[in-house]
């Protein structure tokens, strides 16, 4: 069984920066010393001293709390400098965990996953909080063990509450009656009939009401029986056998939302700014510089504000929200809606941003277009995000799979079906017309059949037949409804269809 570090480490930013202060500063204080410059003595010497204390403190606490486990078949051993404790599954009551893909300027560079156990020995319990991370083509070095213990306190969870026993968590309470959350004056209880659907979205475990296109309780997955309670609320419903009640507007239910508005209080702020600057136009008209400068400028500094004060309130809705059966992108002009059969071309791009070789973020762009204007508007979706963002590919990942189900749908009706601008499909085969420094070339079919292969690599796809070295196309994975288009020739070059559209 593998042996996980999961305490703190001395690489902790904190300890090393506070260190290496120290050591720079009391270098440089002594150095000062020996040619009796009082002065930076004075300073160097005492920073040395204030970051060598930090340095130390940190030292202690890290070495206090390096720790180290290694599942079992029937439990967890823990290591730490107090020593070897060994603990059975059956001693741990409550579960939380969650992870995460961690990014490295912009890139994937391996996953993080919070654990939060809490274990028991007879009227004692204890709670042990941890984090570690793997690989992004590694197996979970713990899966196994969550995964039976998540199974082992969903089945007890289970029994517990149809048994009229209450399952708790962090802000919430299952019973006979229903699931409480919140607290004081907004407590409320959502009863087991209102329920419409429970799934985990965004890394919170989502409960619906009837009717309900926004979540009625949201609860962190990490969190101590949070995927438990998923589990129970889900199996209650498959138990039901209702559908689901969407809302009345055909969009279904929230399963994805970023608000990029601007604050209320940047408003305010431009606003102030505003004014101050048309006063300074009555400063100008009175001040002593030739007449047509005067004049211009105090005109400028009197039309320019109220402008950029209004483009700034037009502008500070940008919500983009994603349902399970369409899109809506809400600005303060306008509400735009979408359903996802009637998208035709998707586009998803992130491009990665750089400046003297530090990344700064990441620029996104998504565009729903509808195959006619009488289905529904162009949706185009653009923002600058400083972390790239696992749920936006969760989100283009859904959609291009909706999307490709009606490509294949079409195709199976003997339809050509355009991919991106040099690439058709056709029931026999893919229709490819390469550019040249001319223009287009002439179009051929490349038979399914040789297909060779495909590749990405920094962003561009690459197509490749059989007996060929070189690839025979390539375009940006960028290009419009690259992702749908993908997946439905993955899905031709197996003897499988495509699997349905995932629930939200």
């Amino acid at each position: 069984m593998p042996r996980v570090f999961v305490g703190k480490s001395y690489s902790e930013a904190t300890f090393g920066f506070a260190l290496f202060v120290a050591i720079v500063a009391g270098l440089g204080g002594l150095t000062l010393l020996l040619f009796e410059f009082w002065a930076g003595v004075a300073v160097l010497l005492p920073v040395a001293a204030i970051a060598g204390v930090v340095a130390l403190v940190r030292y202690l606490d890290i070495s206090r709390n390096r720790r180290w486990v290694t599942p079992k078949d029937d439990g967890l051993t823990l290591e730490d400098p107090r020593g070897t404790f060994d603990f059975d599954d059956d001693m741990i009551s409550d579960l939380g965990t969650w992870s995460k893909v961690r990014y490295s300027n912009g890139e994937p560079s391996g996953m993080s996953r919070k654990c939060h156990l809490v274990v028991r020995a007879g009227e004692l319990s204890t709670t042990f909080a941890f984090e570690y991370q793997f690989g992004l083509n590694q197996n979970d070095p713990l899966g196994e063990f969550l995964d039976r213990n998540l199974e082992r306190l969903f089945e007890k969870a289970w029994a517990d509450w149809t048994a009229g026993r209450a399952i708790e968590g962090d802000g919430w309470v299952l019973d006979r009656e229903g699931l409480t959350h919140g607290a004081g004056p907004k407590q409320q209880t959502l009863a087991v009939h209102e329920l419409a659907a429970a799934d985990i979205v965004d890394g919170t475990v989502s409960v619906w009401a009837v009717g309900q296109a926004m979540p009625a309780v949201k609860v962190a997955a990490g969190t101590p029986n949070a995927l438990i309670l998923g589990r129970l609320l889900s199996k209650k419903l498959e138990e039901r056998g209702k559908k689901d009640e969407d809302p009345a507007d055909g969009l279904g239910r929230v399963i994805f939302e970023r608000d990029h508005s601007t604050s209320i209080g940047t408003v305010v702020v431009v606003g102030v700014v505003a004014v101050l600057m048309m006063f300074l136009s009555g400063v100008v008209l009175v001040s002593d510089i030739e007449k047509t400068q005067r004049i211009l400028v105090a005109l400028g500094l009197l039309v320019v504000p109220p402008g950029i004060v209004a483009a700034v309130y037009l502008t500070r809705v940008k919500i983009l929200r994603c349902h399970t059966h369409g899109v809506c992108y809400i600005t303060s002009l306008k509400e735009r809606k979408l359903l996802y059969k009637d998208v035709r071309v998707f586009t998803f791009g992130a491009t990665r941003h750089y400046t003297n070789g530090a990344y700064t973020g990441t620029a996104i762009a998504l565009t729903f277009e509808p195959g006619s204007e009488d289905v529904g508007d162009k949706i185009a979706y653009s923002a600058t995000i400083q972390k790239m963002d696992e749920e936006l590919d969760n989100l283009r990942d859904f959609v291009s799979r909706v999307i490709a189900q009606h490509m294949l749908k079409r195709l199976k009706d003997n339809r050509p079906v355009t991919w991106t601008d040099g690439l058709r499909f056709l029931p026999e085969g893919l229709e490819v017309q390469p550019s040249g420094f001319f223009g287009k070339k002439d179009k051929w079919l490349l038979p399914y059949g040789e297909i060779a292969g495909t590749d990405l690599q920094q962003g561009v796809f690459y197509l490749f037949q059989t007996g060929r070295n070189k690839s025979v196309y390539e375009v940006p994975v960028s290009a419009a409804n690259f992702f749908p288009g993908f997946l439905l020739l993955n899905a031709l070059l197996t003897p499988v269809d495509p699997p349905p559209a995932p629930p939200a």
